[in-house]
């Protein structure tokens, strides 16, 4: 949800994931589509009132991103 909330307010992803990996050396993009894969997005995002559909979507594609 954090995540979403920096895109959507236009912070560059891109950016963000090569100060990571620059920060922490044992941070990787697929470990990070892992941890997104196994979170319980619906729950969480219906217990801070976001739009759970909206979300796994946002989720689905950045794994997708993080992948590709």
């Amino acid at each position: 949800m954090d995540v979403k909330a920096l895109v959507d307010a236009g912070e560059n992803l891109d950016a963000a994931l090569g100060l990571v990996s620059r920060k922490d050396g044992g941070f990787s993009p697929p470990d990070l589509a892992w941890v997104l894969r196994t979170m319980k997005v619906s729950a969480l995002a219906k217990a801070d009132g976001y739009d759970a559909v909206g979300l796994l979507v946002f989720r689905d594609e950045l794994i997708d991103r993080l992948l590709g």
